[in-house]
């Protein structure tokens, strides 16, 4: 199932990616920003909020005959496989649109009016001279976005999809041999990028360069349980930005000790780097929230002696975040250093500094000044999956809304609240990281 939804929802994206992309480089204001409203409009809402939207807020959207054939007529189990390849396909879809937009942006500016001057329309020079060589151009980004598909997938067993990540639960039920039930699903995962990183690094060896439906909205939206409902909603936020800045603040000071290693030239040092980075880059979030939910806990407390009785679910998810992103920030924060000019670094072993003295008060302060914006973007992306805690039923934001709107029969309006809010905060954060952007340019 995960296979099947993962290159389902991947020729959707790559379609759909591809054209939006175009989009966002054609010279025609209306068509850009359609481009760009697409990428900001599912880029900035979480992609478990995406999941239960597509789920049980678009059916209750729909002309009614089809909502309920959906809802009341269509197999279960079918349901579950379109929501989740649709949500799946459009969320990546944004991302790979940033990626082509990218690549074709990259390209020069001759091959285009090269293109046009021998008598190509401008569809034609898209479809035979700059997408060729774009998509050649972003094999491994593409890769990475792929791999996260994947994981992203084991999302879907949150709306009630029985891929790989349900399984594990389901073997931890049947069996109750919890560590062999995760290693299995975990290795699963893996064996999968590997196979993925695998392929695309031959994809890359070899092209490496030298219709809407009418009808009548049948809902009748309810939003009176907003306002007496927004104290519990703000201590489901005040959880949100615990866990995201307590796992900005560890995951950067990890990450930056973690990029530091990879440089080193101790080999042992710079492996155990290496392979931290990959394992974790991996695995889905969703199983590592659940592996450090239950299967760290209770090896420690076997080990120390510690009470079961304790709720760790909120310094689990606090652990499981801050390792998990670690691996992303010592990816920025090694390519930050590495765009350091090698002189700077030998004129301050030159002054008679140690080589941690310079990397402290010379290469670091740059290379933070110069990866200011990824650093915080990352953060945006951290905290929109901080509300991937759902599976631990811990009372974040979105886990918060959603238990309010079942208890009130809202649930349609509430999810819609969440990404709302999600949506407005994120948009902020990326406004200032465009900001900074400029600035620091």
């Amino acid at each position: 199932m995960t296979i099947a939804l993962s290159i389902c929802a991947w020729i959707i994206a790559f379609l759909v990616g591809s054209f939006f992309g175009i989009l966002r480089t054609v010279p025609n204001r209306f068509l850009s920003g359609l481009g760009t409203l697409y990428v900001e409009l599912f880029r900035n809402v979480p992609l478990i909020v995406q999941f239960f939207t597509w789920y049980l807020v678009i059916p209750e959207l729909l002309p009614e005959k089809i909502g309920m054939w959906f809802k009341a007529e269509l197999d279960p189990n079918i349901q579950f496989f379109l929501s989740s390849m649709l949500c799946l396909g459009l969320f990546t879809a944004a991302r790979v649109c940033e990626q082509v937009r990218a690549a074709i942006q990259s390209l020069p500016r001759g091959q285009k009016n090269a293109a046009l001057a021998m008598g190509l329309t401008l569809p034609q020079a898209y479809r035979y001279v700059l997408l060729p060589n774009a998509y050649r151009v972003i094999v491994p980004p593409m890769t990475s976005e792929m791999m996260n598909l994947v994981k992203n997938s084991a999302i879907a067993s949150t709306i009630g999809l029985v891929d790989m990540a349900a399984q594990a639960g389901k073997l931890l039920d049947y069996s109750a041999h919890a560590w062999e039930s995760f290693t299995a699903i975990t290795l699963a995962y893996v064996l999968i990028n590997a196979f993925i990183m695998l392929v695309m690094t031959l994809v890359e060896r070899k092209v490496r360069l030298p219709g809407n439906m009418g009808g009548q909205i049948m809902y009748e939206f309810d939003w009176s349980s907003i306002v007496p409902s927004l104290p519990y909603l703000l201590d489901g936020l005040v959880i949100t930005l615990k866990i995201t800045v307590t796992a900005v603040v560890i995951g950067i000071l990890w990450g930056t000790m973690l990029a530091v290693m990879r440089l080193s030239s101790f080999a042992p040092v710079a492996w155990f780097a290496k392979a931290y980075v990959n394992v974790f880059r991996s695995i889905p979030l969703v199983m590592v929230l659940l592996w450090f939910y239950l299967i760290v806990p209770g090896f420690l407390q076997n080990v120390l002696g510690l009470s079961p009785k304790n709720d760790i679910r909120l310094i689990s998810a606090m652990v499981a975040f801050s390792m998990f992103e670690a691996a992303y920030y010592s990816e920025i924060i090694r390519a930050g250093i590495q765009s350091i000019s090698r002189g700077q670094s030998s004129a301050a072993l030159a002054l008679g500094m140690t080589h941690w003295q310079s990397m402290k008060l010379i290469i670091l302060p740059q290379a933070f000044r110069a990866m200011v914006p990824l650093l915080l973007t990352q953060g945006i992306v951290l905290f929109q999956d901080t509300s991937l805690v759902y599976v631990l039923s811990l009372a974040d934001f979105f886990r918060t809304a959603s238990t309010i709107g079942e208890r009130d029969g809202t649930q349609v309006e509430m999810i819609l609240f969440a990404g709302f809010v999600y949506f407005v905060i994120s948009l902020s954060a990326s406004l200032l990281v465009s900001y900074l952007k400029r600035r620091t340019a």
